[in-house]
């Protein structure tokens, strides 16, 4: 607050608004910075009635990324070095290039982030990542 006089000489009081305009200024700024960084990615989520249609068809190829840093595909153990042949192997022939992706909890976020990048180099076009209640039998 600044305390000026007037002509009579009265005693008057300001605000000083300049700082809280300068800090306003810095955060909108930083603001806007920080949202230019964030990098979106499309979903596509199913309905929740559509979560168990999961285990209903016999042709698809599940991705389960277990705890032990091994991989099974459709149950069948896979170890770390071997996932991206296997996927090849599988998808290059297939016309529908439609992957399941279940994870454990203890896993890390990279971690699933990278298996699905494998999948995407073997040529699979859509990834669905199954949710927990499916995975582990609990709502």
């Amino acid at each position: 607050m600044a305390v000026s006089t007037t002509s009579s000489g009265e005693l008057t009081q300001d605000m000083n608004v300049l700082p809280l305009i300068d800090v306003l200024l810095v955060l909108l700024i930083m603001f806007l910075l920080m949202l230019r960084g964030l990098i979106f990615i499309p979903a596509q989520i199913p309905p929740p009635a559509a979560a168990g249609a999961v285990h209903q068809q016999g042709d698809q190829i599940v991705l389960e990324l277990l705890p032990d840093g091994w991989f099974a595909l459709n149950t069948h153990l896979v170890p770390p070095g071997q996932l991206d042949t296997q996927l090849h192997a599988i998808f290059d022939g297939r016309p529908v290039k439609l992957l399941f992706i279940k994870a454990a909890d203890s896993l890390s976020y990279q971690e699933v982030v990278s298996a699905m990048d494998l999948a995407r180099g073997a040529g699979v076009q859509v990834l669905e990542l199954v949710p927990r209640s499916s995975v582990s039998g609990q709502p």
